[in-house]
């Protein structure tokens, strides 16, 4: 599974000195996992680091489709009907378990400088 082997990579950065004490944290230990889809994944990382916060970051599905059209990446469908079904699959895999219980809600109809903005100021909060 995709989570446990990058729990073995954190693990084993030199970066990476596991403390339970928040204060102690700095800069360097801080792990960005883009892309967590399931309630599993979810539980793995929280199970190997006591501090792991969840963000989900929302848009409406119209502002999604646009902004999947515009940057043309090869594993995306211009076809609305195939981003709806990809949309699908996504809830079968437990996505909308994983955005019911996060620590953080933001949610992304504006520019990606205001985006990076709110992202940002939850880990300078968590920090």
């Amino acid at each position: 599974m995709v989570a446990e082997r990058c729990v073995d990579i954190i693990k084993n950065s030199d970066e990476t000195s596991h403390t339970n004490d928040k204060s102690q944290l700095n800069k360097s230990q801080l792990f960005l996992i883009e892309g967590i889809r399931s309630p599993w994944e979810v539980e793995i990382f929280k199970n190997n680091f006591p501090y792991f916060k969840v963000i989900a970051v929302h848009s409406k599905p119209e502002t999604r489709f646009l902004r999947l059209k515009k940057r043309m990446r090869s594993d995306d469908s211009a076809e609305s009907e195939e981003f709806r079904k990809r949309d699908q699959r996504e809830l079968k895999f437990g996505i909308g378990e994983v955005i019911a219980n996060v620590d953080y809600m933001v949610v992304n109809e504006g520019s990606l400088g205001k985006l990076k903005k709110i992202v940002r100021g939850i880990i300078k909060d968590e920090l």
